[in-house]
């Protein structure tokens, strides 16, 4: 890779991340990305684990269906949260499966640009998306949180994005939520995953 080139995915690296553990409160209330949108800075492990990420070491085996999918609308009174694994600038292989939590359970998991959807009530909820295993000796976040309130109606969309280019950053995942049309097309750029807990 020529240096001009390393030196700017470096950069762009950075600032993903400086984004996402910046995120100020206007963009976190748009319309087009969800309400009170967070992501948790400096969590414990007890806060960790009590609030978006399931308790133990669950594991999933994960497939991906190509087929087409239909487009879900809200049940009454419902909303609906899409989880988008993002991999386009993690450079080694094989890439992270990231589990992912809510409310303190763990819901399913994605694997190289997946992506799958759930159900929720209204209200406050709090996510997790966590590397199942560790790939890379020098990864610094392997866990992210963040929380936000869904409305009646609404879909949202979070994106778990895996960040590693070799000798010039270090291993990390990030969480944050995505403007409604961006989101769309990530999915729309990924296969679905199909996650079975691992017994």
């Amino acid at each position: 890779m020529k240096p001009v080139l390393a030196l700017s995915f470096a950069v762009l690296v950075f600032a993903s991340s400086s984004h996402v553990q910046n995120a100020t409160a206007a963009q976190a209330q748009s319309h087009s990305q969800p309400p009170h949108a967070t992501q948790a800075a400096g969590a414990s492990p007890a806060n960790l684990y009590t609030s978006g990420c399931g308790p133990g070491d669950d594991k999933f085996d994960v497939k991906t269906d190509n087929t087409p999918q239909p487009d879900p609308t809200p049940d009454p009174g419902k909303a609906i949260i899409y989880f988008v694994q993002d991999d386009r600038f993690f450079s080694s292989r094989p890439r992270p499966t990231v589990v992912w939590g809510v409310d303190g359970s763990w819901i399913g998991a994605t694997r190289t640009r997946t992506y799958f959807h759930i159900t929720v009530d209204p209200g406050e909820h709090h996510l997790c998306a966590r590397w199942q295993t560790t790939l890379i000796a020098s990864a610094s976040k392997e866990t992210a949180v963040a929380h936000f309130i869904a409305e009646p109606g609404r879909i949202y969309y979070f994106r778990a994005q895996n960040l590693y280019w070799r000798n010039f950053s270090e291993a990390a995942v990030t969480l944050e939520p995505v403007d409604s049309d961006e989101g769309a097309l990530l999915a729309s750029q990924s296969g679905y995953s199909v996650a079975t807990l691992k017994k």
